[in-house]
């Protein structure tokens, strides 16, 4: 008698499955390459390959690695001890909801990964590039849930953010008014008619098809937070016109806080808002590109420049602004997708729809000004024609501003320091984290922040680490953190690890939360008999 024993080919282990912010897509891919993980195989595909499922049939699309040790095998037939592991870039607020509702991944439009040739997306690692991923790879991955989140804001602010979006338009959300001031950040848009059971409505681009889901979550009682690094908001300005004629203008290098919200909320329009007082030039029209409000970018800058207790505006809504040029002033947005015209200047304010399009349709339009979180591959294909600005004087990624040249060269990179986030000056900027349901899934996104650091140095400068690099022992590395406040309608939910600064464990949001130093918090700590400094925000 013959009896054929046959190795089990789907026996591997999905250690990391992920969806969420696309600035930890390629430092979280390198990072995975490295030990203690050392993940020898590396594929990587743009968007079609691979999306995530919703349990309520959104479905959400964007570039994916995947990563895998070989065991006993080798990169092509992995033994049984290999470990899987995969992050599909979508965003912050997708990833966030992707992990607490539950999404699974499955082949996108493209076709399946195993039919897909590598596009070679994760560079500068210790991994080696595949051509395919094996079906015993894709197996571990096919039909099953993320277990982590990449995220820019904290989860409490992302569910804020849902909440907001679905409300009707005006209508208050929540009550919490920590400093008793009425603000337009607790009306709700109006971009969904989402009901339990019902409809799940899109935020739509301006500039093509992309469109973003509007899809209600839940926080559950309890989840696990990693910080992996600080990374600031830059505002980039481009301009064709000749010398001294809108934005190409050499007196054009800040923005006050109030002037970026007026050009946020379209209540101005010109390119001369933006010159230095006293100093001139040939106006022109602007054209404003902002993100969409369920974006991690969209809410770091709605609540550290427009949407604050001083401004108390918005990107959608615009509170001074006549009622034909408001997004939000019937029981519905104006306009989505996002394209308003100020009359009074010609100018427009339009939305555009995730990381890639936001960044280039600023470069491909004239007079135009945009934001993104920065990174070296975000804006590696800059015209010389582009700049970026200073915001209250203050620069975003080096110690001293020398005219608004967007780094892309080696000897360019090697001056990001990020010294004015370190230092807490900077007034636009957040933490990227990774999120998680269980404990024991700590310990992977700990390795998986602390292998980070060791790639995002001066030759590739994408964020200021949380840890030092490895050669430093993975000490702590960033020594400021924003003020926790309870979101409307949220509330205080926990995350039982040590907070940034190690004072106490970290709950509630924190996007827009004034800057503390970790020196500060502490000794406020000890002083009032270990009460966080809280709900304090911008």
């Amino acid at each position: 008698m013959l009896f054929a024993c046959v190795v089990s080919s789907n026996a591997q282990t999905l250690t990391f499955s992920a969806a969420g912010s696309s600035a930890l897509y390629l430092e979280l891919g390198q990072a995975a390459t490295q030990g203690p993980i050392s993940a020898d195989c590396i594929w990587s595909y743009g968007k079609g390959a691979v999306q995530a499922l919703d349990p309520s049939t959104a479905v959400d699309a964007g570039q994916v690695w995947i990563e895998w040790t070989k065991g006993t095998g080798t990169c092509t037939a992995p033994s049984s001890t290999a470990e899987v592991f995969v992050y599909l870039q979508t965003d912050s607020v997708v990833g966030d909801r992707c992990l607490f509702n539950g999404c699974v991944l499955e082949a996108g439009s493209s076709g399946n990964p195993t039919n897909l040739a590598n596009a070679d997306l994760i560079t500068g690692t210790k991994g080696t590039q595949i051509t395919n991923v094996p079906a015993s790879i894709w197996n571990v991955i096919n039909g099953k849930a993320v277990n982590a989140a990449g995220t820019d804001i904290r989860p409490e602010d992302a569910e804020f953010a849902t909440t907001r979006a679905i409300t009707a338009c005006g209508t208050t959300v929540g009550t919490f008014q920590p400093l008793a001031v009425s603000s337009s950040q607790y009306k709700g848009l109006g971009y969904s008619s989402y009901t339990s059971g019902g409809t799940d409505d899109q935020i739509i681009s301006y500039y093509s098809t992309s469109t973003f889901n509007v899809v209600k979550f839940t926080l559950p009682a309890n989840f696990y937070v990693q910080p992996v690094g600080a990374d600031p908001i830059v505002v980039a300005v481009n301009s064709t016109d000749p010398s001294g004629t809108g934005f190409n203008n050499p007196n054009i290098t800040n923005l006050t806080k109030s002037t970026l919200a007026l050009y946020l909320d379209g209540s101005i329009g010109s390119t001369s808002d933006a010159l230095t007082p006293g100093t001139t030039g040939t106006a022109a029209a602007t054209t404003v590109l902002i993100r969409e409000p369920l974006s991690g970018t969209y809410n770091t800058m709605e609540y550290n420049v427009p949407n604050t207790f001083t401004l108390q505006t918005s990107q959608d809504v615009g509170a001074e602004q006549p009622a034909s040029q408001k997004n939000c002033s019937g029981t519905s947005p104006l306009t989505n997708p996002l394209h308003i015209e100020n009359s009074n200047y010609g100018s427009y304010r339009n939305r555009a729809i995730g990381t890639s399009q936001e960044i280039a349709e600023i470069f491909a339009n004239n007079d135009a000004l945009g934001y993104s979180f920065w990174g070296v591959s975000n804006f590696a294909a800059a015209p010389s024609t582009a700049k970026y600005l200073t915001v209250d004087g203050v620069d975003p990624i080096q110690s001293t501003y020398t005219g608004g040249v967007i780094p892309t060269t080696s000897s360019e990179l090697a001056n990001v320091n990020f010294a004015h986030v370190a230092d807490g000056s900077y007034p636009i900027w957040s933490l990227l984290r990774l999120v998680t349901l269980t404990s024991s899934q700590q310990g992977t996104l700990k390795t998986l922040a602390q292998a980070a650091a060791n790639f995002s140095t001066s030759s590739h400068p994408d964020f200021l680490p949380y840890f030092k690099p490895s050669t430093e022992n993975y000490a702590q590395n960033i020594f400021v953190e924003r003020s926790h406040f309870d979101p409307p309608g949220i509330g205080f939910t926990k995350a039982p690890v040590n907070g940034i600064c190690g004072v106490k464990t970290e709950v509630g949001g924190d996007v827009g939360g004034v800057v503390i130093p970790c020196a500060v918090d502490t000794d406020y700590t000890t002083t009032t008999g270990g009460t966080e400094y809280v709900n304090h925000r911008n």
